[in-house]
């Protein structure tokens, strides 16, 4: 997670606060706001894209979220891709 895309605007967040030196952190702030908010909005739209077309599985209907349950369950295979990952 840490080399995720918006390392770079935290670390110019944090390097500008640190240094005092507002511009870069001002740039930071605001292509995390503009990032974070793109991604909602698409987000957003993907599933209600989803929703409206009625191709939405019949799994989450009754409440099945396979990937929530990888994640509130671990077990062998979590770990191993848990190692790898790191």
């Amino acid at each position: 997670m840490v080399v995720g895309p918006e390392y770079a605007a935290i670390t110019g967040v944090a390097l500008g606060i640190d240094q005092r030196d507002w511009p870069p952190a001002g740039r930071g702030v605001l292509a995390l706001i503009t990032g974070f908010l793109a991604a909602i909005i698409l987000t957003l739209a993907f599933g209600l894209a989803i929703r409206w077309s009625g191709e939405t599985p019949d799994g989450f209907a009754h409440g099945l979220r396979p990937v929530a349950d990888l994640i509130g369950s671990p077990d062998l295979f979590s770990v191993v891709v848990a190692v790898l990952a790191g």
